[in-house]
């Protein structure tokens, strides 16, 4: 049997396997064998979903979470001859989780007294009912009370639910969920602090939007963490949107992409020019904000974490304010 051709120089990993043409992997260092021992024998064995498979498939990098190992595979070719390689990053992911439940911490803190309130002002609002309901319903003042009451309780289960999502300290379950209940739950987290800033905050959805296959808590996490450092430039007014465009993918090919935007109106101007140095890298800054932990800190894990997800997060300064754009692959 023929020695497989030698690893191109600029393509090693720490786990390298030729792809026959039946899907078959053949190894060509230990790291792939003992890969291959813990994980799959062919490329179709590999546990990935469809999304993956076909962003593998076109040559683009995906994460695969095995027990309590984290990989990140890409097939390469060459010469004709197709590369599978898996390179170790649970490192990476434990220390962007740690750095995750770190930020979330300091939210929660922050936002623990107007959590408090706000619950209160649901619970006075159950006991106003009661005593409402010891009477028949008759009066459109009564009846409006109680579609008001309905109203602020369906807020507050958005609120706990949103909080309830991101105490969990981390998740490998990729949801197939919807983006308008993303930003929802993000503007939840949010509102009250924009309400006390007299931040206005609008959102618009198209219709017939698709789903998103994004693990839930983590997606809500980076989108809060923009809104939050929109929030530092103190802006007037916030406007939220979501949207379906064509995005320019490897290749000169195109992905149908699902974008959630976020606008805010002209504010500080040295913190928007903070906040998009953060999220473009200019000069470094992503690893400058690493050394302190604050807000632009939690905006450059957002950056990292879009980029992990499969996505993106854009910035973008023009004559009205600063818009921060969520790009998610939609489920095709």
């Amino acid at each position: 049997m023929s020695a497989p051709p030698a690893v191109p120089g600029d393509l090693i990993r720490e786990a390298v396997a030729i792809v026959g043409a039946d899907g078959a992997l053949q190894p060509v260092n230990e790291a792939m064998r003992a890969w291959m021992t813990a994980v799959a024998s062919t490329l179709e064995q590999v546990p990935l979903d469809r999304d993956q498979r076909d962003a593998l498939q076109q040559q683009e990098s995906v994460t695969l979470s095995v027990a309590d190992s984290a990989w990140d595979l890409r097939l390469v070719e060459r010469d004709s001859t197709r590369w599978l390689f898996a390179e170790d990053v649970s490192q990476r992911e434990a220390n962007l989780a740690e750095s995750l439940a770190a930020a979330r911490c300091r939210w929660l803190g922050a936002t623990a007294a107007t959590l408090a309130h706000d619950l209160n002002n649901q619970f006075n609002a159950v006991l106003a009912l009661s005593a409402t309901l010891s009477y028949a319903i008759e009066d459109a003042n009564d009846r409006q009370t109680v579609a008001e009451l309905e109203r602020g309780t369906k807020v507050g289960m958005r609120m706990v639910t949103s909080l309830a999502r991101l105490l969990v300290r981390e998740t490998k379950h990729r949801d197939l969920v919807a983006p308008v209940d993303l930003l929802e739950d993000a503007l939840s987290m949010v509102k009250k602090s924009f309400n006390l800033q007299s931040i206005e905050v609008t959102s618009e959805m198209a219709d017939d939007l698709p789903k998103l296959r994004v693990p839930h808590i983590e997606a809500v996490q980076s989108l809060m963490q923009g809104l939050v450092a929109l929030q530092l430039a103190k802006p007037g007014r916030i406007a939220c949107s979501v949207r379906v465009v064509d995005v320019a993918v490897s290749g000169g090919r195109e992905r149908l992409c699902v974008v959630i935007g976020c606008h805010a109106d002209a504010g500080n101007a040295e913190v928007v020019e903070r906040i998009k140095n953060v999220v473009t890298g200019h000069d470094d800054k992503w690893t400058a904000v690493r050394n302190h932990p604050d807000d632009y800190e939690s905006l450059a894990n957002s950056v990292f974490l879009q980029r992990r997800l499969g996505g993106d997060l854009r910035a973008e300064v023009d004559t009205g304010g600063l818009r921060l754009d969520y790009i998610w692959p939609a489920v095709r």
